[in-house]
């Protein structure tokens, strides 16, 4: 393990290196002097990169009282496949607010990874990440921040913003400004997945996901439901607190989960792996390896989809 410190014009980052299992973990502590003057941290996982070769980048941001800590199946899924993921922690973001905070943080963190990429020779990721290869991901309020951030949400601020996003990846993404999120659809252009689990009662499919895939102006867009999962399952969550969010589904009409949560893992790796391997790198293998899993999936009735442009 080594320490290094890196110092630039807007941030102070204490910068630990170490090893999680066949992956690295780069742990930062932000401060987003820009927008929201938040100071969150964010833990990077990556896999071994070969020298000359760069890899592409994830931001996902968490849910409402939720922590980038009840993910860790996520990040390990997309690592073991060549990914780097980076998950933004450390600030109890308000679902109620008028401002896309989340979204400012997530594409702050966007920001400082490529800059430092590109221009910091001793930073860990120095020439290690494909600048036109960066997906927003989230599960409910973050699952908003991404369709927010990933349709430049700060560049309309912040004009002087050097990195977009090329791909989204919202998990049952429901936000409470939805004026904010209805813009950022009908000006979306970026490859969009919407993914949910039918037995949601937090973030209605039919209320959310499906309406925003219909909504958005992308030419190459994605709807995935899974069967019998659940809101509550696309996250890790301590004991009480999933036992509070599980009973609160079942309140609300949806019963329990008709899935294990396990199983439901599976499916959001799976298919965040084929998804950003098509957006990414989009040519009939890629495309065909996507459909061809949806489909078999769909004839099990494992899942329902749509799809449309791609």
């Amino acid at each position: 393990t080594r320490e290094v410190i890196v110092w630039v014009s807007i941030v102070v980052v204490c910068v630990v290196v170490g090893v999680v299992e066949s992956q690295s973990k780069l742990s930062l502590r932000l401060t987003n002097n820009v927008e929201t003057h938040h100071t969150f941290t964010v833990d990077v996982y990556y896999p071994a990169i070969k020298s000359n070769t760069v890899a592409p980048l994830l931001v996902f941001s968490h849910c409402y009282v939720g922590a980038e800590t009840w993910y860790d199946y996520f990040w390990k899924g997309l690592t073991a496949q060549g990914y780097i993921v980076a998950m933004v922690g450390g600030y109890d973001y308000n679902p109620f607010s008028s401002s896309p905070e989340e979204a400012y943080d997530q594409s702050f963190v966007l920001q400082y990874l490529l800059t430092q990429s590109t221009q910091n020779p001793h930073f860990a990721l120095y020439h290690k990440i494909n600048v036109h290869q960066t997906g927003a991901v989230g599960h409910s309020n973050g699952g908003a921040a991404s369709i927010l951030s990933g349709n430049q949400v700060r560049n309309l601020n912040h004009p002087t913003s050097h990195y977009n996003f090329t791909s989204i990846m919202p998990l049952s993404g429901c936000p409470n400004h939805n004026k904010t999120v209805a813009h950022a659809l009908t000006n979306n252009r970026l490859p969009s997945l919407y993914f949910t689990a039918s037995r949601d009662c937090m973030c209605i499919p039919s209320q959310t996901s499906l309406p925003y895939y219909h909504q958005t102006s992308s030419t190459c867009k994605y709807y995935i439901n899974i069967n019998g999962g659940t809101h509550c399952h696309f996250a890790q969550a301590p004991e009480l607190m999933e036992a509070s969010c599980t009973a609160l589904e079942d309140t609300y009409g949806c019963g329990f989960a008709k899935i294990s949560k396990a199983v439901q893992y599976s499916f959001v790796v799976k298919y965040a792996t084929l998804w950003f391997n098509y957006s990414f790198n989009p040519n009939p293998t890629t495309h065909n390896a996507l459909i061809r899993a949806l489909q078999s999936d769909s004839s099990h009735s494992f899942l329902s989809f749509l799809s449309s442009g791609c």
